[in-house]
C-alpha cells in the first residue's frame, strides 16, 4: 500500500528535540510524522550509545556444535535484530535466505 503523506519535514541535522502544539493550530500528519521520527533518532541513537553492538548474556542467536543456528536476539549498533524460533535449525533452512549454498563438511565455514 502506498503511504501519503503531506511532506517528509525530518531533518536529523536540524538537531530538533520535539514538536508541540500550539492551541487553536490544526495539527497535520507532517507535524505528526516529524515528532515521530525525532523520537525514533533519539532512541536509535540512545541506543547504539548504550548497546552498541553484542548478545544478551542468554537467549542471544548463536551457533550449536552441531552447526544450527540457535534462534535469539543480537544487537547491530543498538537496533535489535531477533531471530524468532525457539529449536536450533540447520542455515539452510533460514526462512529469510532463500538459495542458501551448503555449508562444506570440514574446514571453516564462517
Amino acid at each position: 500500500m502506498k503511504t501519503q503523506i503531506s511532506r517528509d519535514s525530518f531533518r536529523p541535522d536540524k538537531r530538533y528535540t520535539g514538536i508541540h502544539q500550539q492551541q487553536g493550530r490544526v495539527i497535520t500528519d507532517a507535524d505528526w510524522n516529524e515528532l515521530v521520527a525525532i523520537c525514533r533518532e533519539q532512541l536509535i541513537q540512545a541506543l547504539a550509545d548504550v548497546v552498541g553492538n553484542g548478545s544478551p548474556r542468554t537467549g542471544a542467536v548463536s551457533i550449536t556444535a552441531d552447526r544450527k543456528i540457535q534462534p535469539g536476539d543480537l544487537y547491530v549498533d543498538g537496533i535489535r535484530a531477533e531471530l524468532p524460533g525457539s529449536a536450533p535449525f540447520l542455515a539452510s533452512a533460514q526462512p529469510d535466505l532463500p538459495g542458501y549454498p551448503a555449508l562444506p563438511a570440514t574446514g571453516p565455514y564462517i
